[in-house]
């Protein structure tokens, strides 16, 4: 299995207003009306029912599956940001990093014991992330003339900030999607949905393993240049960013946790460029 190790830290942030969705138990912009309001505190709140399904249709776990260790890595240079991604296989986004789908992946060892896995297969980079329970999980996707915000908690969504000056102006709100956790059609057919029109999608935090988050972005180049940031229970005030440097508004708790800036500062310079690996 390729595989890599990176350094990196987390910024410790104290929570001051969350005042969005909670991925499991986690806050997310409350930025439509279907948001229910969430306390107010480092501690996580709790929602009503839910709700994420898998990308693919495949029978949901009637039970909460064992983590499998994946194999142990190689190191990376903390300064080095660019990354060529292995092939792989094409994962059920289930919120379980199955050895078995992940074995090709590159991995990078976070701070606190945390795990960030890569590859790419049929035109996607698929990232995994095992990191804190009930994870909330924002990924800033470099687009040239624009970054989005790729968001999985509770809901899937994603904002889109242009660049206006030395400043980014948000221009798309999140638009909340795909709560069911069933594996109906309607379900299915939400998810896939989502994959076509914004390119990319993700688990619900509270499916499969708990720690574990799995991500589906399309790669329409043979590169991507984004940032990642995690952050869950019990303390919702630590940010898990990749790579370690990161200090711009991605890794943020408003842009994790919510609301998100009307605007806000990006290095994008700074993020990570993965690229498409054929070996």
């Amino acid at each position: 299995m390729a595989s890599i190790k990176i350094a990196t830290r987390f910024n410790l942030i104290v929570v001051v207003l969350c005042s969005g969705l909670i991925l499991g138990v986690s806050c997310v912009p409350t930025l439509t009306p279907t948001q229910p309001p969430v306390s107010q505190s480092t501690s996580a709140p709790t929602i009503s029912q839910p709700t994420m399904t898998p990308t693919k249709i495949v029978q949901t776990p009637t039970s909460q599956p064992t983590e499998t260790p994946l194999p142990p890595t190689d190191e990376l240079e903390a300064e080095d940001l660019d990354l060529a991604v292995p092939p792989g296989t094409e994962a059920v986004i289930d919120g379980i990093l199955a050895p078995d789908e992940w074995e090709s992946a590159i991995q990078i060892d976070l701070v606190d014991e945390s795990q960030l896995f890569l590859m790419h297969a049929g035109g996607y980079l698929y990232l995994g992330i095992r990191a804190k329970p009930e994870p909330v999980t924002s990924i800033c996707l470099d687009q040239t003339d624009q970054v989005s915000i790729l968001h999985s908690s509770a809901a899937l969504g994603t904002a889109i900030y242009k660049k206006d000056g030395a400043i980014w102006e948000q221009v798309k709100d999140f638009e909340w999607c795909c709560r069911e956790t069933t594996d109906s059609p309607q379900a299915q057919e939400a998810l896939q949905r989502h994959l076509l029109q914004d390119g990319w999608v993700a688990n619900n935090g509270r499916m499969g393993n708990s720690d574990e988050v799995e991500f589906q972005i399309a790669m329409e180049a043979d590169s991507l240049r984004l940032a990642v940031n995690s952050i869950g229970a019990p303390n919702y005030g630590t940010v898990i960013s990749w790579p370690e440097t990161l200090g711009d508004d991605c890794s943020s708790l408003d842009m994790i946790g919510g609301p998100i800036p009307e605007q806000a500062q990006f290095s994008v310079e700074e993020w990570i460029t993965v690229t498409m690996s054929q070996d």
